[in-house]
């Protein structure tokens, strides 16, 4: 498949809108042994628990730090349509009290795999921890070329690495979301990625992104193409 025919799936709601984490959203931390001042795992606690504010929903609500939460409705049409690389998985909602409210809405979890990000785009590791090999890199200078399809699995749905914080689509999604007209997401080409805030990438860890059993198929895939 060529670049051209994926695209990314942008938040288009406004940052106030966005639903922040609710109490007990604490990250299990794993330091690295060899340098302690940074952390070697960051894992999130599953099922994600949000605040919400209630007010006007969208088919697409977004998480402080854009996770992808869809109203059964998108569901649907994702299973009707047949789109791969994903799963809905419940989320638990409370309001600004602490209290818990009752929550059709579900998490997009990303679960295909679109390969590492290629030289071309600009990307490159600039540092690794030689203890836990958490690396940084470079950001892009060319993102309409950080797809290489020698690497993707073939899901609908999926990640670049290491650039876990964009969701990536397919031109079937694509066509889903502008049949169905749903609000809250749209889908932009590669080109339009924004800008790397801090002028690097530290995407921690595949496991702090994939289940375990996940991980492991997508480090054999990787072996493979080597």
């Amino acid at each position: 498949m060529e670049a051209k025919y994926v695209y990314w799936l942008r938040p288009s709601v406004r940052e106030s809108q966005r639903m922040t984490y609710g109490h007990g959203m604490s990250f299990r931390t794993e330091t690295c042994r060899g340098d302690p001042d940074h952390a070697k795992r960051q894992i999130r606690p599953s099922p994600l628990r949000l605040v919400f504010t209630g007010g006007v929903t969208t088919d697409f609500m977004w998480s402080q730090y854009s996770e992808a939460i869809a109203t059964p409705r998108v569901a649907e049409a994702f299973r009707e349509g047949g789109v791969t690389g994903c799963k809905f998985v419940p989320v638990e909602l409370e309001n600004t009290m602490g209290d818990e409210v009752a929550s059709e809405f579900l998490e997009l979890r990303v679960v295909g795999w679109g390969g590492n990000a290629t030289a071309s785009s600009g990307i490159r590791v600039i540092k690794e921890c030689p203890h836990c090999q958490r690396q940084v890199f470079t950001g892009y200078t060319q993102p309409e070329l950080i797809f290489d399809s020698s690497q993707w699995d073939g899901s609908d749905v999926f990640l670049i690495w290491p650039l876990p914080r964009y969701i990536l689509v397919t031109s079937k999604v694509a066509n889903i979301l502008e049949r169905n007209r749903f609000s809250g997401a749209e889908v932009e080409s590669l080109s339009r990625l924004p800008k790397t805030v801090a002028g690097t990438l530290t995407p921690g860890h595949l496991g702090d992104w994939y289940e375990d059993r996940r991980v492991r198929e997508i480090e054999a895939m990787q072996t493979k193409t080597k």
